[in-house]
């Protein structure tokens, strides 16, 4: 007997997944419509008929942009995800993630069963190369000038960073990487990258096979960059910058950083607008590990 399976919200990811899970499980989708839809798969017409009986309910990638919301693309109907929580018992989980603090807290006190699936080694490491992709497009769309020859600043050195640094610097640009970790800064400068350590919210250069001084090294400024690109979860600098610049752009994938006078773009999610159907057959690969635990 087929599983029913609730998927709410999302982007064309999710409707790519919704017909894959289709042919094993009994799937009804909510607050997610498109052509591609499958004709196996359920529209629900409320969240109520989505997630009642479901064995286990599928949220986007990322669960929430706004910690209020289930994020949404392909409808009018926003969403609260308190809505959701009050809906769910505790026979249910919720596939998705990342989590904010808010969103596991009410999960907590209500006992509400939350899977990361963001958080798994196979979803980090297959996923940073369409997100890395769909970075590099981004880069090409909102800049006016080429890739080549211009300064890249990456934030983080985890799968999606590596990732990034990976394709740019075959784009023949000029690639800095930013990290709190030496560790990091250590396997790019194996990688021919230039190092930047992170440091009392500052950016300080340093060459791992040159310097041992502190008092050598150098504070350097975003203004200096074209392409910046965040990968790291948490706020650590300051963005804002001291004057505006045509040929510049602050590229945010981990959504942790808010809008300023310069160009600036949440691309938490990324892949779902360039790369949605390989993204949905990783998210599927994931999803039926976690499904197997639980049969």
């Amino acid at each position: 007997m087929k599983k029913k399976i609730s998927v709410i919200g999302g982007d064309m990811r999710q409707i790519y997944l919704s017909n894959i899970m289709s042919q094993k499980n009994e799937i009804y989708i909510y607050g997610n419509e498109h052509d591609h839809l499958g004709s196996s798969v359920h529209i629900a017409s409320s969240l109520e008929e989505a997630v009642k009986d479901a064995c286990f309910i599928i949220c986007p990638i990322p669960f929430s942009k706004d910690n209020k919301h289930i994020y949404a693309i392909n409808t009018k109907e926003k969403i609260l995800y308190k809505n959701l929580f009050n809906l769910i018992t505790t026979k249910q989980s919720i596939l998705s993630g990342p989590y904010k603090s808010e969103v596991l807290r009410l999960a907590k006190e209500n006992n509400i069963h939350l899977i990361d699936i963001v958080a798994s080694d196979e979803f980090a490491i297959l996923n940073s190369i369409p997100t890395a992709e769909g970075v590099i497009s981004m880069m090409i769309e909102n800049v006016g000038i080429t890739l080549a020859n211009h300064k890249c600043l990456v934030l983080g050195y985890g799968r999606c960073g590596m990732a990034i640094t990976d394709l740019v610097k075959k784009l023949n640009m000029d690639v800095s990487v930013a990290s709190v970790y030496d560790e990091e800064l250590m396997m790019a400068t194996i990688k021919n990258c230039k190092t930047i350590k992170i440091q009392d919210n500052k950016l300080v250069k340093i060459n791992y096979l040159t310097l041992n001084n502190i008092q050598d090294y150098n504070t350097i400024t975003l203004e200096e960059f074209n392409y910046v690109i965040n990968t790291i979860p948490v706020a650590l600098i300051d963005i804002e910058l001291t004057k505006k610049l045509d040929d510049y752009i602050f590229i945010d994938i981990a959504n942790v950083y808010k809008d300023n006078k310069n160009k600036f773009i949440n691309a938490r999610g990324v892949p779902g607008k360039y790369s949605p159907k390989t993204a949905a057959k990783i998210i599927s690969g994931v999803i039926e590990k976690e499904l197997r635990k639980y049969a």
